[in-house]
């Protein structure tokens, strides 16, 4: 999932997958295991349900979040039926122009993506882009997550899929990878 959305558009897989290691404590927190939420996300005390969609490789990709009660603090956090759209949320709030603390990324993002249709941003250059979301703690932490060496995540940014890739769309001109989140069977 990570891969696709560097692919298609431009979020270095590392600073995704390490915010999801983040905000879920490895997998073990009570929300990600009831509600499979990978990043936390707040929603609005009014809505239980929302219906979104976020285009990725061409498709429209519909998902739906529930909100629920975290334990203890009182807010609302989204929860999904699958991971993968958890994954959609997220890439539909960082673009989304009503966060503005994301603002400097997806610039980052979108310039990056402009210069090279098959690129994404150096993640310790993009995670710089982050500093208005939650603090610098919280950035320090992201960046220590991507460099256990345990984690691998930097080699992400240019995997083989990503190579692979890069040159089949050069040579043949076809058209974006089968979306995870579509693919027949898929589960995740």
């Amino acid at each position: 999932m990570a891969e696709y959305i560097q692919i298609t558009k431009g979020i270095p897989a590392a600073i995704s997958i390490a915010q999801a290691i983040q905000e879920t404590g490895w997998g073990r927190s009570d929300l990600f295991r009831a509600g499979r939420a990978l990043f936390g996300q707040i929603c609005g005390r009014s809505k239980r349900t929302s219906i979104s969609s976020v285009s990725l490789g061409g498709q429209e990709n519909k998902f739906t979040g529930r909100c629920i009660y975290k334990t203890g603090d009182g807010q609302m956090s989204k929860t999904f039926a699958r991971i993968g759209e958890g994954y959609l949320s997220y890439v539909r709030n960082l673009f989304s122009p009503r966060h503005s603390y994301y603002k400097d990324f997806v610039s980052l993002v979108n310039k990056t993506k402009a210069e090279n249709p098959y690129s994404s941003p150096d993640w310790q250059e993009a995670l710089v882009h982050l500093k208005n979301y939650n603090g610098s703690n919280y950035l320090k932490s992201i960046k220590g997550q991507v460099n256990l060496s345990k984690n691998r995540l930097k080699e992400l940014e240019q995997s083989p899929c990503q190579k692979c890739l890069e040159e089949h769309y050069r040579r043949s001109g076809a058209a974006a990878p089968s979306n995870p989140w579509t693919a027949e069977g898929s589960t995740h």
